[in-house]
């Protein structure tokens, strides 16, 4: 008959040996190369062409987080659609791309970037 000490030594090797096995399996999972939301997105911003619909666009890309519009000198109607994300190479930058439609078609798409920081405040009158 076993005793009692031996059970507890072979509960905790086999508790042991799971936790060995969970942290075997979670570095394997997470380490590999999955793709990061910075290269989904951009993967994304590559497909548009010049002239594609705002649905076209909107089905790519997702809903924009910000739209605005007006019309030009020759009463096209301009509208702008924003989408942004956060990525960090040496440090945080916010890219926000704006995709312009003349009459309801793609005409450009413009970048900008702009460093992100937690700690500036600008307060402006």
């Amino acid at each position: 008959m076993k005793s009692l000490n031996y059970k507890i030594r072979e509960f905790r090797f086999q508790v042991f040996m799971l936790l060995v096995l969970f942290c075997c399996i979670t570095a394997f999972c997470y380490g590999q190369d999955k793709p990061k939301k910075s290269d989904l997105f951009y993967s994304k911003i590559v497909t548009l062409k010049p002239g594609l619909t705002k649905d076209e666009v909107k089905i790519i890309m997702g809903e924009p987080y910000k739209i605005s519009f007006t019309t030009n000198d020759k009463q096209e109607f301009i509208e702008d659609l924003y989408y942004k994300i956060l990525l960090r190479d040496d440090k945080w930058t916010i890219l926000t791309y704006q995709c312009i439609f003349v009459n309801s078609k793609l005409a450009s798409l413009l970048q900008k970037e702009i460093p992100y920081s937690t700690t500036e405040v600008t307060i402006s009158d």
